[in-house]
């Protein structure tokens, strides 16, 4: 992944998305907490939004059977604190995402998808959605062990990021902003550019790019 290709899938993905993602930041706050009804009903109307079809729409404005058990899940299920960033997770953090994550994929409705998406959301520096078309392209299945696989080849790739910004003279930290992105946060990046790349196969080759700077001049 080259920095133009990240840029390109942002992009993209920023036009098409419809705003889902930021109307959930308005209506939590920023800081999604599960134990409050609120809370629980934005997520369920953002999970639609972003593709889970099997969540009945009367679920979306009203308490529920899922909105009950993503709660209690929610209350028993102990992460690391919210700031940490996904580079920092170490194995015995992954090892309790991995958990949770085993325990979320019961809730009603909530299947893999779903429950990386929650997962995101509770959690959106440290932890990574993924969807069916993501699984099946970088071979991996719906298990926790799989999420965990996945979560480390994200870190990987955001390693990969973090040497290209320092190539062309900037941090990490910076790249959100440098994208006009500045309430992002890096899985959330990475994970677009998988959508678009992987799930939509919208991908631009290098001789794309080099003719668009040609046009451009």
């Amino acid at each position: 992944m080259t920095l133009a290709e990240l840029a390109f899938a942002c992009f993209v993905f920023a036009r098409v998305d419809g705003g889902a993602y930021d109307r959930l930041l308005e209506e939590t706050g920023e800081y999604v907490d599960l134990s409050i009804l609120d809370h629980q009903l934005s997520i369920l109307r953002w999970l639609s939004a972003w593709g889970i079809r099997a969540i009945p729409r009367n679920y979306h404005n009203a308490p529920s059977d899922t909105s009950e058990q993503m709660k209690s899940w929610y209350e028993s299920n102990e992460l690391f604190d919210r700031n940490r960033n996904l580079q920092e997770l170490k194995d015995s953090d992954l090892d309790l995402v991995g958990d949770a994550y085993e325990k979320l994929i019961r809730v009603r409705y909530i299947g893999p998808t779903a429950a990386a998406k929650i997962l995101f959301a509770i959690r959106p520096k440290s932890l990574m959605p993924w969807d069916e078309p993501i699984r099946n392209e970088l071979q991996y299945n719906e298990t926790s062990q799989s999420y965990i696989n996945f979560l480390r080849y994200a870190q990987a790739k955001i390693q990969e990021v973090g040497e290209l910004c320092r190539k062309y003279g900037f941090e990490l930290i910076d790249l959100p902003k440098k994208l006009g992105r500045a309430n992002s946060t890096i899985p959330k990046l990475i994970d677009e550019s998988l959508w678009v790349t992987i799930t939509n196969k919208w991908k631009p080759s290098k001789d794309d790019f080099e003719r668009w700077v040609v046009w451009s001049s």
